[in-house]
């Protein structure tokens, strides 16, 4: 997160620096972004900036973090209105995002974070760590869902499969990225990967009497 240096500066500064870094982290993707073409457009020093940010991923998080508090507050609803349903909790979550995609003002960062963070070959673990848009929510998000709908109410199984279910929305949003279906066609294959994970995939066996 950024240094106090940064969250002391008067408001018009910031707003300055952060409008800045998301026009450069809008068009290019995070490995690639230049910290010099910020500076430049913010108007700032090199020396400014690292006094202001560790590096350019703790600049993302700033920004992505606006995100997430509308993200946060969509968690709660939507897990109240689905009766903590994880199904139609995920796909709650799958269509707000989606959608999110066609804001022309956070597209650009939100569609180069999914893509960062769904490839191996990423080189900075604090974003990833940090992940503002899955995991800092699972925490949250697992006080919100119905405990009951699981086959063990073993708190570690229940979080595996919340993060397994995360795993398959993000993978089903990269794919949105790429693709470009609609919102229809994404959200089906959501829901076939959740149908996987709701009924497992190992036949089961007849008891014998």
């Amino acid at each position: 997160m950024p240094k106090p240096t940064f969250l002391n500066l008067p408001d018009a500064k910031k707003a300055k620096i952060l409008m800045a870094a998301k026009k450069e982290l809008s068009e290019t993707p995070f490995d690639v972004a230049s910290i010099n073409k910020i500076i430049k457009d913010a108007g700032i020093s090199r020396g400014s900036f690292y006094m202001y940010f560790e590096d350019k991923y703790d600049l993302i998080l700033v920004l992505l973090d606006e995100f997430q508090n509308q993200y946060q507050s969509f968690i709660i609803e939507a897990a109240k209105g689905a009766n903590g349903s994880l199904v139609e909790v995920m796909l709650c979550i799958h269509d707000f995002v989606y959608q999110a995609f066609r804001n022309k003002e956070n597209c650009g960062i939100l569609k180069h974070f999914l893509l960062y963070s769904s490839s191996n070959l990423h080189k900075n673990d604090s974003l990833m760590k940090a992940n503002p848009l899955f995991q800092r929510v699972i925490g949250q998000f697992l006080k919100l869902i119905d405990h009951d709908q699981f086959i063990s109410d073993d708190p570690e199984y229940i979080k595996n499969v919340v993060e397994i279910s995360f795993a398959a929305l993000r993978d089903v949003l990269r794919r949105a990225i790429i693709d470009n279906p609609s919102m229809e066609d994404s959200r089906s294959q959501l829901k076939k990967y959740m149908d996987i994970l709701q009924q497992g995939y190992s036949r089961k066996e007849e008891k014998s009497c």
